[in-house]
C-alpha cells in the first residue's frame, strides 16, 4: 500500500510537471509566431507549406487538444506518447496533411498571431477542467489526458523549430519541452528496432543513415 501511494504521488507530479511544460511550449510557439513580418507569412517555410501554413499546422496540437478534451473517451486504448505516435504513423496520410496544413494556415486569418493566442487560451483552458487522469478521445485512440500532453508538447516543439528555421531565428524553446520529446524519440527508438543506428549516432561512432526517422511518416 505504501509503494501504490508513492507511486501515485510521483504520478501527480509528472503530471502537473508535463501541464507547466505545455504551458511554456505553447508560449514559445506564440512568441515564435510574433517574429514572423507581415509579409512574409506566405513565404515557403516546410515541404509544400508556407509560413502560413507550418503556423496553421503546428497550431492543430492547440486545436486538437481542445477537441479530445471536449470528447470524452469510453476507454484507453493508447499507453503513453510512444504508442500514439506508433498508432498515428499507421494512420497518416501525407498528403491528407499536408492538405490539413493548408486549410489550417486560411483559418489562421487575417491576424494569425491573436487567432494562435485564442486557440492556445481555449486549449489551456480546457486542460485546466479536466482531472489528470480523464480519458480524452483522440484520432489514434482513447488517452489519458497527460499522455496526450505529451504529444502535444513534442509537436509543438519540432514544429516551432520548424518556423524558427524557416524563418533564420535561433531555434530556442524551454528545455522541459525538449526533455519530453528527446525521451519520447528514445522510447520509439527502442520499440522501433532503431536503438542501435542511434545510440552510435548520439556518441559519435557513425553517422545516421540518410534520410533516417523515428516517426514513420
Amino acid at each position: 500500500m505504501v509503494h501504490n501511494e508513492a507511486t501515485s504521488g510521483q504520478a501527480s507530479a509528472d503530471t502537473a510537471d508535463t501541464r507547466a511544460v505545455f504551458s511554456a511550449m505553447t508560449e514559445s510557439f506564440l512568441t515564435t509566431l510574433t517574429c514572423v513580418a507581415d509579409d512574409k507569412w506566405e513565404m515557403p517555410a516546410l515541404g509544400v507549406w508556407s509560413v502560413r501554413e507550418l503556423a496553421g499546422h503546428a497550431s492543430r496540437a492547440l486545436r486538437t487538444l481542445a477537441s479530445a478534451c471536449a470528447t470524452p473517451a469510453p476507454q484507453r486504448d493508447l499507453v503513453g506518447a510512444t504508442q500514439y505516435f506508433v498508432q498515428a504513423a499507421q494512420e497518416t496520410n501525407r498528403e491528407n496533411v499536408a492538405e490539413r496544413g493548408k486549410q489550417a494556415g486560411t483559418s489562421l486569418g487575417p491576424d494569425p498571431v491573436t487567432e494562435a493566442r485564442r486557440l492556445a487560451e481555449t486549449a489551456l483552458t480546457a486542460m485546466e477542467n479536466l482531472p489528470d487522469d480523464a480519458l480524452v478521445q483522440t484520432f489514434a485512440g482513447g488517452m489519458c489526458l497527460s499522455d496526450y500532453l505529451e504529444t502535444r508538447v513534442f509537436e509543438l516543439v519540432l514544429h516551432t523549430f520548424d518556423l524558427q528555421a524557416a524563418l533564420q531565428i535561433e531555434l530556442s524553446v524551454p528545455g522541459e519541452a525538449e526533455r519530453v520529446v528527446l525521451h519520447v524519440l528514445a522510447e520509439l527508438a527502442a520499440q522501433d528496432g532503431k536503438a542501435v543506428p542511434v545510440l552510435r549516432a548520439l556518441t559519435g561512432r557513425a553517422a545516421l543513415p540518410d534520410r533516417f526517422n523515428l516517426l514513420g511518416v
